[in-house]
């Protein structure tokens, strides 16, 4: 089933009195039942190495996720062998930024893991857990993942600098289209 996300310039006004940009954001996840918006982060469609970094045999690879759901079918994605890891370019997120969601899939199945870390550097420098997600043999829409923003003491801005770590515990992963979710849900 192929979905194009239909992507709107409407911006959440939070992330745009923060002195966070306020990217596009879409339905990118409404085929699987997410009406939730979000917005594509920052070099999240793996089409260039653009301000990641990735280490143990990290890299891209041909082959992108089938469901275009940037609005546009993609070339490439990232591929993660076990105990490799990639860490994203740097994220300013507000919040009304709670979680992530992502496309993956691994060659060993539910045997896989793949764990998300948020590495914080401001307001203060702390790493934290955003949990894991077991491996499909096929493209899969990840389950939302905690941003890691709810678990940060706040300063007076109400923003935060942050980049987002994928590790590979287990198994051979491939992943694609980071998104963020802009909207704080009460």
């Amino acid at each position: 089933m192929a979905a194009i996300a239909s992507f709107a310039v409407a911006a959440p006004a939070s992330a745009a009195s923060s002195g966070c940009s306020a990217p596009p954001v879409g339905k990118a996840f409404l085929p699987w039942g997410d009406l939730n918006d979000y917005f594509l982060a920052q070099g999240g469609d793996f089409e260039s190495t653009s301000g990641w970094t990735f280490s143990g045999g990290a890299k891209l690879v041909s082959g992108s996720e089938p469901f275009a759901a940037t609005g546009k079918a993609g070339k490439a994605s990232l591929s993660m062998p076990t105990g490799s890891f990639a860490l994203s370019p740097m994220l300013c997120l507000t919040p009304d930024n709670p979680s992530i969601r992502f496309f993956a899939k691994a060659a060993q199945g539910r045997a896989a893991s793949l764990r998300g870390e948020a590495v914080v550097t401001k307001p203060t420098s702390q790493v934290i857990g955003l949990g894991t997600v077991d491996g499909t043999l096929l493209w899969a829409a990840a389950k939302p993942m905690a941003s890691g923003v709810n678990d940060i003491l706040w300063d007076a801005d109400e923003k935060v600098s942050l980049r987002i770590r994928f590790t590979a515990d287990s198994g051979s992963w491939q992943i694609d289209d980071l998104f963020v979710d802009p909207q704080k849900r009460g």
